[in-house]
């Protein structure tokens, strides 16, 4: 449910090119609340960590940045709805 959150989430800009694009912590925490996701500082490592993908990078200039690191899975998550 998390990864279907982010993958929605609308972006402005992308720091490397226009297939990846950045996401925020800040602005999903509302959303994640209204589906009773808890703790999503907790289950975001997953998506970020070396061996179980990553899904997501973490943005070093923006703390609570991260950005999709396939532009292809973010497609495929928001298709899968």
């Amino acid at each position: 449910m998390l990864l279907t959150i982010l993958a929605e989430q609308p972006t402005d800009f992308s720091r490397y090119n226009d297939d990846v694009q950045r996401v925020a912590l800040r602005d999903i925490r509302g959303t994640t609340q209204e589906f009773e996701i808890e703790h999503v500082d907790q289950l975001l490592p997953r998506l970020i960590d070396k061996k179980f993908g990553p899904a997501l990078i973490r943005d070093p200039d923006i703390y609570g940045a991260y950005e999709w690191v396939n532009p292809a899975l973010r497609a495929y998550v928001r298709l899968r709805k």
